[in-house]
């Protein structure tokens, strides 16, 4: 794991974990866009879009909005995709990479959920201060205490994805060299589960009536698709 892959990874962290809920929400912090773009950066682009792919699946019932917080999925995104592009050669099965970093990472996911309630308990006092700030005229303080707010929530992203990629880390140097054969016999089988188990989290989570029938539909309609073309 090199310093420039880390650095990219930490630039990666910081200004996806702003756009999730403090500055701008233009969608960079979706696992399926943040994660090809480090993989992107790191040389790797299909790599990141594996990894993206799956924890979009799994986490798109789940999105931090109002005063929900549910795990961070863009940290787990960047956390997985620099494990899998970085991990020493031979050490996970080929081509399975991705998928293998995503679940060693995903133990660790309930550590946004505890750095993004720091971060907002720190900016609960916030405006309370601008407003003493605004009664004494003092308006240069308030844009530092805007800048303060988006810092908290920075720094809270950054602490997550340095949780993130280092629980990652220890299982992948310490438990995955043990179950290398296991992990090479079970790598094929993995794919097809995947986009399964993506379906029932959206089956589960959507409120749609029927909706088994239209993602059935769906499935069957791409199935014949590739048959006829």
């Amino acid at each position: 794991m090199t310093v420039a892959a880390l650095l990219w990874a930490a630039l990666t962290s910081i200004f996806a974990g702003l756009d999730r809920t403090a500055l701008c929400q233009v969608m960079l912090a979706r696992p399926i866009v943040v994660a090809p773009l480090l993989g992107w950066l790191l040389g790797m682009p299909l790599v990141g879009l594996q990894a993206g792919a799956l924890i979009e699946l799994l986490w798109v019932g789940r999105l931090p909005v109002g005063a929900a917080v549910p795990p961070d999925d863009t940290q787990l995104a960047v956390a997985s995709t620099l494990l899998a592009v970085t991990s020493p050669l031979g050490l996970l099965p080929a081509g399975f990479e991705a998928v293998i970093c995503v679940f060693l990472v995903l133990p660790f996911g309930r550590a946004g959920e505890a750095f993004d309630r720091l971060a907002r308990r720190a900016n609960n006092r916030l405006p309370q201060l601008a407003g003493e700030a605004i009664e004494q005229e003092q308006y240069a303080r308030v844009k530092w205490l805007h800048l303060q707010g988006m810092a908290a929530f920075a720094l809270a992203s950054l602490a997550t994805c340095i949780a993130l990629v280092t629980g990652g880390w220890l299982l992948l140097h310490g438990l995955v060299p043990h179950l290398r054969t296991v992990l090479a016999a079970a790598g094929p089988w993995l794919w097809p589960v995947l986009p399964v188990l993506g379906s029932a989290v959206v089956l589960a989570g959507g409120g749609v009536r029927h909706a088994w029938l239209w993602f059935g539909g769906t499935f069957l309609l791409v199935y014949v698709l590739r048959l006829v073309f």
